[in-house]
């Protein structure tokens, strides 16, 4: 039986520089920012534009991105704004997930490899 291709494999077989990658998704970034802030784009437009994509429940095995303000901002050395989360717990006020935006590109990679293999539970 053949081995099943990964994520890893289409990075290597394509050749990508994981950091040429990071580079290159930096200055994308960066250059998104910039667009943003000249047509005046504040999280509230951007979500208020396409209210189609708001959710109001929070489901386990979803990615979500939202605008995040800590109640203890004043006291964090940083924070991700607008974070990219795979939630796997409620809690009474909210959730614990995972940020995707604080793994480097390999842990990311791998992190999804795994979950697309993984075999869904009967329920």
């Amino acid at each position: 039986m053949a081995k099943k291709s990964t994520l890893l494999d289409v990075f290597e077989k394509n050749q990508y520089d994981l950091k040429t990658a990071v580079k290159k998704s930096r200055a994308w970034f960066e250059q998104q920012v910039l667009i943003m802030t000249r047509q005046q784009l504040t999280p509230q437009r951007v979500l208020s534009g396409n209210p189609e994509q708001l959710v109001t429940k929070i489901m386990p095995g979803h990615l979500y991105m939202f605008v995040y303000d800590p109640k203890t901002k004043a006291e964090l050395p940083y924070y991700d704004r607008f974070p990219l989360v795979f939630p796997f717990r409620k809690t009474p006020d909210g959730f614990i997930g995972l940020n995707m935006h604080y793994l480097p590109y390999p842990l990311r990679i791998n992190l999804l490899d795994n979950l697309l293999t993984c075999q869904q539970p009967e329920i």
